[in-house]
Protein backbone atom coordinates (compact mmCIF):
# COMPACT_ATOMS: atom_id res chain seq x y z
CA UNK A 1 0.00 0.00 0.00
CA UNK A 2 1.63 3.51 -1.02
CA UNK A 3 1.73 6.29 1.63
CA UNK A 4 -1.07 8.06 0.10
CA UNK A 5 -3.63 5.24 0.18
CA UNK A 6 -2.74 4.73 3.66
CA UNK A 7 -3.29 7.94 4.65
CA UNK A 8 -6.61 7.92 2.65
CA UNK A 9 -7.62 4.75 4.69
CA UNK A 10 -6.81 5.72 8.07
CA UNK A 11 -8.64 9.12 7.53
CA UNK A 12 -11.70 7.44 5.99
CA UNK A 13 -11.41 4.60 9.49
CA UNK A 14 -11.77 8.36 11.83
CA UNK A 15 -14.10 9.69 9.52
CA UNK A 16 -16.28 6.88 10.23
CA UNK A 17 -15.80 6.36 14.19
CA UNK A 18 -16.48 10.40 14.00
CA UNK A 19 -20.08 9.49 12.04
CA UNK A 20 -20.73 6.58 13.98
CA UNK A 21 -20.71 8.66 17.40
CA UNK A 22 -22.28 11.34 15.78
CA UNK A 23 -24.74 9.28 14.98
CA UNK A 24 -25.39 8.03 18.28
CA UNK A 25 -25.78 11.55 19.40
CA UNK A 26 -28.79 11.53 17.12
CA UNK A 27 -30.39 7.46 18.90
CA UNK A 28 -29.84 9.50 22.34
CA UNK A 29 -32.03 12.47 21.18
CA UNK A 30 -34.34 9.86 19.78
CA UNK A 31 -34.76 8.10 23.21
CA UNK A 32 -35.00 10.90 24.92
CA UNK A 33 -38.15 11.97 22.68
CA UNK A 34 -39.68 8.77 22.91
CA UNK A 35 -39.47 8.98 26.64
CA UNK A 36 -40.89 12.47 26.42
CA UNK A 37 -43.97 11.25 24.25
CA UNK A 38 -44.59 7.91 26.17
CA UNK A 39 -44.49 8.91 29.26
CA UNK A 40 -45.58 12.45 29.42
CA UNK A 41 -44.88 14.63 31.50
CA UNK A 42 -41.52 12.28 31.82
CA UNK A 43 -39.60 13.27 35.13
CA UNK A 44 -37.35 10.94 35.26
CA UNK A 45 -36.64 7.19 36.80
CA UNK A 46 -35.05 7.61 39.98
CA UNK A 47 -37.24 10.16 42.09
CA UNK A 48 -34.46 12.23 43.20
CA UNK A 49 -34.94 15.01 45.43
CA UNK A 50 -34.46 18.83 44.18
CA UNK A 51 -30.72 19.42 46.11
CA UNK A 52 -29.54 15.61 44.69
CA UNK A 53 -31.35 16.26 40.92
CA UNK A 54 -29.39 19.57 41.22
CA UNK A 55 -26.38 18.34 42.44
CA UNK A 56 -26.50 15.77 39.47
CA UNK A 57 -27.31 18.46 37.10
CA UNK A 58 -24.36 20.84 38.06
CA UNK A 59 -21.46 17.85 38.05
CA UNK A 60 -23.17 17.13 34.78
CA UNK A 61 -22.36 21.22 33.57
CA UNK A 62 -18.79 21.02 35.61
CA UNK A 63 -17.70 17.72 33.64
CA UNK A 64 -18.75 18.97 30.29
CA UNK A 65 -16.98 22.38 31.10
CA UNK A 66 -13.35 20.00 31.84
CA UNK A 67 -14.29 18.58 28.75
CA UNK A 68 -14.54 21.65 26.64
CA UNK A 69 -11.70 23.30 28.51
CA UNK A 70 -9.52 19.92 28.24
CA UNK A 71 -9.67 19.02 24.95
CA UNK A 72 -7.53 20.89 22.95
CA UNK A 73 -4.45 19.90 25.41
CA UNK A 74 -5.47 16.27 25.06
CA UNK A 75 -5.59 16.70 21.30
CA UNK A 76 -2.34 18.97 21.86
CA UNK A 77 -0.49 15.99 23.46
CA UNK A 78 -1.44 12.85 21.27
CA UNK A 79 -0.33 14.63 18.55
CA UNK A 80 2.91 15.72 19.76
CA UNK A 81 5.51 13.96 17.44
CA UNK A 82 7.72 11.66 18.68
CA UNK A 83 11.86 11.72 17.44
CA UNK A 84 12.43 9.10 14.78
CA UNK A 85 8.78 8.37 14.24
CA UNK A 86 7.76 6.46 10.91
CA UNK A 87 5.20 7.32 8.93
CA UNK A 88 2.67 4.67 9.67
CA UNK A 89 3.23 5.15 13.54
CA UNK A 90 2.38 8.54 13.04
CA UNK A 91 -0.93 7.94 10.76
CA UNK A 92 -1.41 5.51 13.53
CA UNK A 93 -1.16 8.60 15.97
CA UNK A 94 -3.45 11.00 14.42
CA UNK A 95 -6.11 8.14 13.94
CA UNK A 96 -5.81 7.15 17.62
CA UNK A 97 -6.18 11.11 18.62
CA UNK A 98 -8.68 11.59 16.65
CA UNK A 99 -10.95 8.85 18.40
CA UNK A 100 -9.92 9.36 21.51
CA UNK A 101 -10.57 13.18 21.27
CA UNK A 102 -14.01 12.52 19.27
CA UNK A 103 -14.94 9.83 22.20
CA UNK A 104 -14.66 12.83 24.37
CA UNK A 105 -16.57 15.24 22.63
CA UNK A 106 -19.67 13.25 22.93
CA UNK A 107 -19.38 12.91 27.15
CA UNK A 108 -21.80 16.40 27.38
CA UNK A 109 -24.16 14.46 25.12
CA UNK A 110 -23.96 11.31 27.62
CA UNK A 111 -24.03 13.22 30.75
CA UNK A 112 -27.20 15.05 29.33
CA UNK A 113 -28.85 11.71 28.06
CA UNK A 114 -28.07 10.56 32.27
CA UNK A 115 -29.90 13.65 33.61
CA UNK A 116 -33.13 13.16 31.10
CA UNK A 117 -33.23 9.30 32.50
CA UNK A 118 -32.71 10.38 36.08
CA UNK A 119 -35.09 13.40 36.56
CA UNK A 120 -36.48 14.54 33.06
CA UNK A 121 -34.23 17.42 32.35
CA UNK A 122 -34.24 17.39 28.47
CA UNK A 123 -33.43 21.32 28.48
CA UNK A 124 -30.22 20.04 29.89
CA UNK A 125 -30.14 17.20 27.57
CA UNK A 126 -30.44 19.24 23.93
CA UNK A 127 -27.81 21.54 25.36
CA UNK A 128 -25.40 19.12 26.14
CA UNK A 129 -26.34 17.24 23.28
CA UNK A 130 -25.45 20.38 21.32
CA UNK A 131 -21.88 21.03 22.41
CA UNK A 132 -21.22 17.61 21.86
CA UNK A 133 -22.23 17.74 18.01
CA UNK A 134 -20.07 21.35 18.19
CA UNK A 135 -17.42 19.40 19.53
CA UNK A 136 -17.75 16.23 17.13
CA UNK A 137 -17.53 18.86 14.34
CA UNK A 138 -15.06 20.97 15.28
CA UNK A 139 -12.68 18.24 15.90
CA UNK A 140 -13.80 16.27 13.51
CA UNK A 141 -10.90 14.68 10.72
CA UNK A 142 -9.84 16.72 8.02
CA UNK A 143 -7.78 14.84 5.73
CA UNK A 144 -5.72 18.20 4.77
CA UNK A 145 -5.12 18.88 8.21
CA UNK A 146 -3.84 15.75 8.37
CA UNK A 147 -1.83 16.03 5.44
CA UNK A 148 -0.06 19.04 6.50
CA UNK A 149 0.43 17.48 9.83
CA UNK A 150 2.62 14.69 8.55
CA UNK A 151 4.85 16.78 6.39
CA UNK A 152 5.89 18.92 9.44
CA UNK A 153 9.27 17.26 10.09
CA UNK A 154 9.08 15.70 13.71
CA UNK A 155 11.77 17.15 16.24
CA UNK A 156 15.10 15.69 16.51
CA UNK A 157 16.33 13.92 19.26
Amino acid sequence: MDAASELRQAHRTAALITGGLITGLVMYAVIASVFRMSHAPFEGVASLPAPQMSFARYAAWIASGVVVVALPGLRRVLLTRRPNETRQRAIARLTLATVAVAGFAELPAIAGFVLVILGGLFLDFYLLGSLSLALLLTYAPRYEAWEAWLATPAPRP
